[in-house]
C-alpha cells in the first residue's frame, strides 16, 4: 500500500509539474512572438530610413561635393568622393553667371512680399470656411478643392492675359483702358493678396485642418469679453496658431522661391534665380566662354547649391513648428 501511495504521489507531482511548464511555455510564447516581432520591425525600420536618407541626401551630397571640387579632380580616378582640395572658384563663376545681385534681389522682393500677403489671406480664408456658415460655402469649398488639383498650365493663356491687359477687376474695361504688368512684381503681389497665390488652395486647406481643431471655447470666452470675430481671430487665434503659420510660411518660401513656371511666365525681363539657373548652361558657353564641359557641371552644380542654400537655412531653424503643425493639421491622417 506505501508503494501504490508513493507511486500516486509521484504521477501527481509530474502531472502537476508538465501542467505548469505547459502554462510557462504558453504565457512564454506571446512575449517571444512580441519580442520577434519589436525586432523585426526595428530592422525594417531601419533599412527604409537608410534608403530614404539615401535618396533624401545623394543628390545633396553629391551637388555639395562637385560644387567645391577643382575640375582636375574629374579626371582624377584616385577622387571619388572627397577632392583633395577645396576651391571657391565653381561658387563665383556660377554667381556671375547668375548675376546675382540682381537676380538674388528679385526673387528676395517677389517671395518676402508674397508670403506676407499669402499668408494673411489664405489665413482669413481658411478661418472663414472653418468657423462660419454662409451661402455657397460648398460649392466654394469644391472650388477650392478643384484649385489644387488643376494644373496651372490649364489657365495659362488667360493667365498671362490677365495681367497683359490689366482693367482693375474690370473697373476701365468699359473706358478702354488698361495697365501692362508683365515685368512687374504686381503679378505675384496681387494673386497672393488674394489668396490666389501659388498653391493658395493647398493652405487654405492646411489653415481650414488646423483651425477646425482648435476649441471653439476660446473664441466664446473672447466673445463674451467684447471681442468681435474679427478681434478675436487677430487677439486669440493667431498666437496660438503659431506653429502652422511657420509651416505655410516655410511652403510658401519653397514654392515662390524655386518658381520657374510663373516667374518665367510673368518676369521674362526681370529673371529670379530659377529662371537665371535654367539657362545657366548657355550663359557659361556664350558669355563666359566656358566650353569644357567639366568645368559647366562642377557650374552648374555650384548654381544649384547656392539656389537651394537658403531654404535648406531656414528649414534648420523652423523644422521643430513645422513638424509640430504637420502633426497638430492632421494632413498626414
Amino acid at each position: 500500500m506505501k508503494q501504490i501511495g508513493n507511486t500516486l504521489r509521484k504521477l501527481r507531482d509530474s502531472m502537476i509539474s508538465r501542467i505548469i511548464r505547459q502554462a510557462a511555455e504558453k504565457a512564454r510564447q506571446p512575449q517571444v512572438k512580441q519580442a520577434t516581432g519589436k525586432w523585426v520591425w526595428a530592422v525594417s525600420r531601419s533599412f527604409l530610413m537608410i534608403g530614404l536618407s539615401f535618396v533624401i541626401l545623394y543628390p545633396i551630397l553629391y551637388m555639395t561635393l562637385m560644387a567645391f571640387r577643382p575640375v582636375i579632380d574629374l579626371t582624377d580616378p584616385s577622387v571619388v568622393w572627397i577632392p583633395k582640395q577645396l576651391t571657391l572658384d565653381n561658387i563665383k563663376q556660377a554667381a556671375g553667371a547668375l548675376d546675382l545681385r540682381e537676380t538674388a534681389v528679385t526673387t528676395v522682393i517677389i517671395t518676402l512680399g508674397s508670403i506676407i500677403l499669402q499668408t494673411g489671406s489664405t489665413a482669413l480664408t481658411g478661418y472663414g470656411f472653418a468657423r462660419f456658415q454662409f451661402p455657397a460655402k460648398k460649392l466654394l469649398f469644391a472650388l477650392l478643392i478643384f484649385n489644387i488639383i488643376v494644373p496651372p498650365t490649364t489657365v495659362l493663356n488667360p493667365y498671362f492675359m490677365q495681367f497683359r491687359y490689366f482693367t482693375f477687376f474690370g473697373l476701365t474695361a468699359p473706358f478702354g483702358f488698361s495697365v501692362n504688368l508683365i515685368n512687374k512684381e504686381l503679378t505675384f503681389f496681387i494673386p497672393a493678396l488674394f489668396a490666389n497665390g501659388i498653391k493658395s488652395g493647398l493652405i487654405v486647406y492646411i489653415f481650414i485642418q488646423f483651425f477646425k481643431g482648435m476649441p471653439r471655447e476660446l473664441e466664446d470666452a473672447a466673445n463674451i469679453d467684447g471681442c468681435g470675430s474679427l478681434k478675436a481671430f487677430l487677439r486669440i487665434i493667431i498666437p496660438n496658431a503659431v506653429p502652422v503659420f511657420v509651416t505655410v510660411i516655410i511652403f510658401s518660401a519653397v514654392w515662390y522661391w524655386n518658381d520657374y513656371f510663373f516667374s518665367s511666365l510673368l518676369l521674362p525681363s526681370n529673371k529670379t534665380i530659377s529662371v537665371a539657373l535654367q539657362g545657366l548652361e548657355a550663359v557659361l558657353r556664350s558669355e563666359m566662354g566656358t566650353s569644357d564641359p567639366f568645368k559647366t557641371i562642377c557650374a552648374m552644380q555650384a548654381g544649384s547649391l547656392i539656389l537651394i542654400s537658403p531654404l535648406l537655412i531656414m528649414y534648420l531653424f523652423l523644422q521643430r513648428f513645422f513638424i509640430e503643425s504637420i502633426e497638430q493639421s492632421g494632413i498626414v491622417g
